[in-house]
């Protein structure tokens, strides 16, 4: 299971993960965008010297000199982001030994400073990114402007340059059609709903991500508040919604429904990726409501960040075999639930 996933545990029948970004670039450097080899490693090298300054170990990496599916398996366990990928030339990583902490270099950005932890961990995971952001403050000299505040290569980002996420599971919203209204109400809020991988990605199980689309003209504290404060409303409205399914559909239908998937999950020969997590996130439903209890939450999720191409590729890779990926999936979740 990715480290991170062990570092805390708040409302996780509802909230996967937590995560803050902060986007930073240096002054008197171009974005990563325009940016030729030689100024992209100065501006590496100017984040190594910060990064010494930090407590813990962390893991120095260019990804020209990663294994490309290597780089999607961090991808799918949500450590670097696919634009990161996409800047392979230019781009790097600092991994903290617990993976708590990346530091994502010449992205989109100069700097994506980014803090994930498991469950709803909004408060803790900003101190932590703050704190993380004031010691590389000290030695990195950022573009800032006293009228927009830091800034960034995309126009959203500018003000805090700061991105709060969480990815929650919503088979409850989405059961009683109330996923579009839910949208909608979001959107008015200023927070903008993606798929399970972020900007245009799709849908797998009723996960979804949620996070603030502006940073201009908010204070960091309150842009926090403000999210913190709706997903207490929404944990609210999820649970009730799924005591809503038992009520509407009854108590068997809903149990057929997890029990169907975990004969498929132990049983079937080839599985889909989105298959799988559709399977897994009903899985999710039936220990919130105390159906299944064969595994914990924290197990299904590991399997749930194991069953994307590149990881099982990687599986495919150490158990030396030809067997094509959709075999090799449904023959690593049949071992799970030996």
């Amino acid at each position: 299971m990715p480290t991170w996933r062990n570092s805390g545990h708040d409302h996780e029948d509802v909230v996967v993960s937590t995560r803050i970004r902060l986007a930073r670039n240096l002054k008197d450097h171009c974005f990563p965008g325009k940016m030729n080899e030689e100024e992209a490693q100065a501006v590496e090298n100017q984040i190594a010297a910060g990064a010494e300054h930090l407590p813990m170990e962390y893991v120095h990496q260019k990804l020209s000199r990663m294994d490309k599916n290597d780089a999607k398996v961090l991808m799918e366990h949500h450590l670097i982001s696919p634009e990161l990928i996409k800047q392979r030339e230019i781009s790097s990583y600092f991994l903290r030994e617990d993976q708590r902490i990346n530091l994502m270099v010449n992205e989109e950005d100069h700097l994506r400073l980014q803090v994930l932890t498991g469950g709803f961990n909004l408060e803790d995971s900003y101190r932590l990114a703050s704190v993380t952001d004031d010691i590389l403050s000290k030695s990195l000299d950022y573009a800032f402007s006293l009228d927009y505040g830091y800034l960034t290569a995309c126009p959203t980002n500018v003000g805090t340059g700061l991105r709060a996420s969480l990815m929650v599971c919503l088979p409850g919203i989405v059961a009683n059609n109330q996923l579009k209204s839910w949208i909608d109400s979001l959107g008015k809020l200023g927070v903008i709903v993606r798929g399970m991988y972020g900007e245009g990605s799709g849908v797998y199980g009723d996960m979804y991500q949620i996070s603030n689309q502006r940073t201009l003209g908010f204070k960091e504290e309150d842009m926090i508040g403000k999210l913190s404060s709706m997903m207490k409303n929404l944990l609210q409205e999820e649970r009730e919604y799924r005591n809503l399914i038992l009520e509407r559909k009854g108590y068997l239908w809903v149990e057929d429904r997890v029990y169907r998937s975990l004969g498929l999950l132990s049983h079937a020969r080839t599985m889909e990726e989105k298959e799988a997590i559709n399977h897994l996130s009903n899985l999710r439903l039936g220990i919130s409501l105390n159906m299944y209890s064969g595994k914990t939450l924290e197990e299904i999720d590991e399997m749930i960040f194991h069953v994307g191409h590149a990881s099982i590729a990687q599986y495919q890779e150490r158990l030396n075999t030809d067997m094509r990926i959709e075999a090799l999936r449904a023959y690593y979740l049949r071992r799970s639930f030996v």
